[in-house]
Parts: structure tokens; sequence; C-alpha cells
């Protein structure tokens, strides 16, 4: 880690939301942050952050954009991965260009940033990378299976009324989830601390906890209660931007 005075941040996605709030936390602690975002007019005011183009599909938008931070700062200490779409639907009901944008994105868009950041890390001699990852990548939930190994559609009725249920749990959990600047919180005590994982607290933390402890008898039914899931439902993959 950089033992300089004001170490430089290079954050995927800035302009609403988890990515937002990190950039606004991790600029107060005296870093210079450069926020991506792929429409440089964001209506939300970013403080202390500067903002550069940054598109995690496009190869050439992402080494332009690592090249103007370079550019700007001199160098780059710290890459915070938070660039991401969700997909919510069954696996059938996906189709190939929509699960193929979604791995552009989460999957791909993260190793184009990590090849582009890391020789000038590796120059300086050294640097972070923070990936953000989400709680399904552990414990996947019905109607998000490829979203889920990444860490809108043609409906089909069989899958409706499942599918409803449970687009209602979810939709009340994000609704309650945890405000963006928890994870953020953690995502700086990564960037200062000497733990380089941290499990966001609230749900995610406890379920992380519950997993390792329980054994799968006791904890999928659980799981499949709390997601509204009957037993004849086999769900798995619509598109929606998050940052």
């Amino acid at each position: 880690m950089t033992n300089g005075p004001r170490r430089v941040v290079l954050n995927t996605s800035a302009s609403s939301g988890i990515g937002w709030a990190t950039a606004e936390l991790v600029a107060t602690r005296g870093k210079r942050v450069f926020g991506g975002v792929r429409a440089v007019a964001t209506p939300h005011p970013l403080a202390g952050a500067e903002l550069v183009p940054l598109d995690v599909r496009d190869e050439t938008s992402v080494k332009a954009c690592v090249e103007e931070v370079r550019n700007r700062a001199g160098r780059i200490d710290v890459l915070i991965n938070n660039a991401s779409i969700n997909l919510v639907g069954a696996i059938e009901e996906t189709s190939i260009s929509q699960a193929q944008a979604l791995f552009d994105t989460n999957v791909i868009g993260v190793l184009r940033v990590n090849q582009a950041v890391l020789p000038g890390m590796r120059r300086q001699g050294t640097g972070l990378i923070v990936n953000i990852s989400s709680i399904l990548g552990f414990i996947p939930a019905p109607f998000m299976g490829v979203y889920a190994s990444t860490k809108a559609e043609g409906r089909i009725d069989a899958y409706a009324s499942q599918r409803h249920r449970t687009a209602g749990v979810m939709t009340q959990n994000t609704n309650t989830a945890p405000e963006p600047k928890l994870v953020a919180e953690q995502v700086l005590r990564s960037i200062e601390g000497p733990y380089p994982h941290a499990t966001a607290h609230g749900q995610a933390a406890l379920l992380s906890w519950l997993r390792r402890l329980l054994p799968a008898r006791l904890f999928e039914p659980s799981l499949r209660k709390a997601f509204a899931l009957d037993s004849a439902s086999k769900g798995g993959g619509a598109t929606e931007p998050r940052s």
C-alpha cells in the first residue's frame, strides 16, 4: 500500500448508489478520487471527486480512462471495481444476448479494467484492487441464476406467478437494504485497513454467517421460504442498470 500523502483512486462507476457514495466518502479521507461515468453529466453532485468517461464494456474507453487518470494524477494507487448491471428472470426466459451483456459488464468489464491498471501498479511496486461483489455470489437467488454466476426478457407464462412473488420479495429486500454509505464504509476499511475481504453489515453478513454454519438441509428450506419460492419452481435471469 502507498505511503504517500495523497493516494489516487479510480472508481469504475460513480454516477449513483454505492459507487457514488463510495467515491464521495473516499474523497473525504484525503484521496484524489476519479469516478467513472458513462455520461460525464450526472444528476448527483459528487463532492471532491473528478468525473471521467468510462464504459467497462468498451476496451477503448477503458484504456482511454486509465490513460487520462494517469496523465492527470501521475499514477493509480487504488482501483474500485463496482460497475455492474442486474439480471432478474428465469434462465429459459433469458436471451443469449442478455446473458452476454451481463457477463461483458460484470466479469469481462472487471478484467478489462484490471488489465489496464495492473501494469502501472506493477511498475510502481504497489497498488490495491477492491472488487465489490454480491451476496448472490455465494447464495444464488431464484430467478437470478445468470446474474449469480457473474456474481428484458421474453416472458413465459409458466413462470409468471412464481416470478411475481419472488420479485415482490426482492423488491422489498432492496427497499429495506442498508444505505449505500454502509458499503462505502466497508470499501474504505479495505483501502485503509489490514483486512482485504469484508461483508457489508445487515442481511448479507447474517446470511453469509448462516450459510457457513448451517447444513444445506436446514439452510435451503429457510432460503426458499425467504424468497417465496414454491417446491415446484426452478428459477434461474430482464436487465436493469445498477451502479
